[in-house]
């Protein structure tokens, strides 16, 4: 018996003595049916009791937080009662520190040892001050519920700038299109009116030859106001490449050399009266014509005949000019270097780069006038001649 009485105090002095090593922030007690409990040293500064003040299972129970009172002491009620030896329970309260009025919250952890004959049954518990753990993982918490609320913020904003963007290009495309539709509508018309002036003009007697420039002087002025509405109108979508239609044609290298004797050139036009009048000037300029109606029409006389030159539309049916042009591009052998002349109704710059890109020769924006087409044809032929030089050498 004496040994079991000397067991059992080491194991007392053990805990004390763990709890006298530890801080203000953890305190343990050791209790028995019989014998009440023993409390560390640091359990009275934890439970926030007077320096020197004796700590007491009572002086536990009477520094609880109201609100946290009924349900400790129906738990501690429980801890022989309920709590089967070899068992461990964690709870957590609140106290009001009676040296400072502070409120703490404090974690137990509480053990019941099974006893046998040497050693009656115990209760080990460990203690804590988890005040600032608490406040940490609610300043956690409140930091995560905050970026969920901004992530979800975004997630909205992005969705909402999504659809407005959508509805922006949609507004833009539309704006686009009618642009595109407006200067094709109205441009066509002018190649064929402007174009058929001029080639009367050297037709009819001379007393005539006034009154047709007078005309024809009015068409130009006429496409004028088109291409400068056109070209603001796009303008104010962002677009605001310079243009490179009316009187003044794209810059090309000018050649001492006229027109080499009778090129065999290929018109593709949608419109009947620009047809014509594009026959009719490529006739003027010592040119055999082939006339077709659209630019997969194109492609199929390109890869059949031989053709020094295109004349190319760029807004067709069934397949647009741009279409034509690269279609013809990735042929086999000479019909895939035949020069390309794109003719269109739009007059900014932005147009001409993206049609030369797509492997047009030249650019030439309606209405056409003879000259420029002269200029554009010298000049594509030349190309065109220097291009299979240089290929002949490999």
């Amino acid at each position: 018996l004496r040994e079991t009485e000397l067991a059992r105090r080491l194991e007392v002095e053990s805990a004390l003595l763990l709890g006298a090593l530890s801080t203000i922030q953890m305190a343990t007690l050791y209790g028995e049916r019989e014998r009440g409990f023993s409390f560390s040293a640091s359990a009275a500064s934890l439970f926030g009791l007077p320096p020197g003040e004796e700590m007491t299972i009572d002086k536990v129970a009477a520094v609880l937080h109201p609100l946290d009172h009924r349900r400790i002491m129906r738990e501690t009620s429980a801890f022989f009662g309920e709590l089967e030896p070899g068992t461990t329970r964690e709870y957590e309260h609140r106290i009001v520190r009676p040296v400072d009025g502070e409120t703490r919250w404090l974690s137990w952890s509480i053990a019941r040892k099974k006893g046998d004959e040497d050693r009656p049954g115990h209760l080990l518990a460990t203690v804590r001050d988890i005040t600032e753990e608490r406040a940490n993982e609610r300043s956690v918490r409140a930091l995560q519920l905050r970026a969920e609320r901004r992530v979800r913020e975004l997630a909205k904003l992005q969705a909402e700038l999504a659809a407005a963007k959508g509805t922006v290009e949609e507004t833009l495309g539309a704006r686009n299109r009618f642009i595109s539709e407006m200067a094709h509508a109205i441009r066509t018309p002018l190649l064929a009116l402007s174009g058929g002036l001029e080639l009367l003009e050297t037709e009819v007697r001379e007393e005539g030859v006034k009154d047709l420039a007078v005309a024809r002087d009015a068409a130009e002025q006429l496409g004028e106001v088109a291409s400068r509405l056109i070209e603001e109108a796009a303008a104010e979508g962002n677009d605001l490449s310079a243009p490179f239609g009316g009187k003044t044609p794209p810059p090309v290298p000018q050649s001492p050399a006229g027109i080499p004797a009778q090129p065999h050139v290929l018109v593709a036009e949608d419109t009947e009266s620009n047809r014509y009048v594009i026959e009719r000037l490529l006739h003027d300029l010592g040119c055999t014509v082939v006339l077709v109606e659209n630019g997969a029409a194109a492609v199929e006389a390109v890869r059949r005949e031989h053709f020094d030159l295109v004349v190319m539309d760029v807004m067709m049916p069934i397949m647009n000019g741009e279409q034509a042009t690269q279609t013809i591009r990735g042929l086999t052998g000479p019909a895939a270097r035949t020069p390309i002349i794109g003719v269109t109704a739009h007059s900014l710059q932005s147009e001409r780069e993206r049609l030369l890109s797509s492997g047009m020769t030249a650019c030439l924006a309606k209405p056409v006038r003879k000259e420029a087409l002269e200029t554009a044809i010298r000049t594509a032929l030349i190309s065109g001649r220097d291009v299979r030089k240089n290929q002949a050498r490999f």
